[in-house]
């Protein structure tokens, strides 16, 4: 399990692009996106695997 920090942006029209490296399994892999505070979870409208 990894862990990254989600920085305010100050407004909806500001992106910012966060680099998470973890290690996955030949075959099909779970991403789990769990919220730490109550305020929840980020607004994230794309992964990339690569």
């Amino acid at each position: 399990m990894s862990s990254v920090s989600f920085e305010a942006t100050g407004a909806w029209n500001t992106w910012v692009t966060k680099t998470l490296t973890v290690p996955l399994n030949a075959g099909t892999n779970t991403i789990q996106l769990n919220p730490t505070t109550a305020s929840g979870l980020p607004n994230v409208d794309y992964i990339d695997v690569a």
